[in-house]
């Protein structure tokens, strides 16, 4: 499989960095589920794909969510953009304001290939005790 493009994360929180960390998607329940991607995050506004949209080897789904971490912890989805929709030229972006509720995590790694790092989110809180995230033995 050709590497995928991660999302967008936005970090506003001042106590977190990721570092090279680059998210590659939102999940709930079991992490270790589904071969470690776990069951995808119910947002309430999902993308809507343009009818022209082309695919293309390093976004296979099509589009590109973009969120942004608040400072007070909370995790937003932005928008979707859909970067190859000919029809749409440089409105390709769906604008989507939800904040996300409840137990997630994100799941992150470096690049496509690497080992993941699930950051957990309580109550729609990003949990700032390391020892609560899940990263490669």
């Amino acid at each position: 499989m050709t590497a995928q493009s991660p999302d967008k994360l936005d970090n506003a929180y001042p106590d977190i960095a990721f570092g090279p960390l680059k998210l590659y998607r939102v999940v709930t329940g079991d992490i270790q589920s589904n071969s470690g991607w776990g069951e995808p995050y119910p947002f309430s506004s999902p993308p809507t794909l343009p009818g022209d949209q082309r695919s293309f080897s390093s976004l296979w789904r099509g589009y590109v969510s973009h969120f942004r971490l608040s400072a007070d912890g909370t995790l937003t989805l932005l928008s979707y953009t859909y970067p190859n929709s000919p029809s749409l030229g440089r409105n390709n972006r769906q604008t989507v304001n939800e904040t996300l509720v409840g137990a997630f995590w994100l799941v992150m790694k470096p690049a496509f290939r690497a080992p993941r790092t699930y950051v957990p989110f309580h109550d729609g809180i990003i949990v700032l005790d390391r020892s609560e995230w899940k990263a490669p033995s």
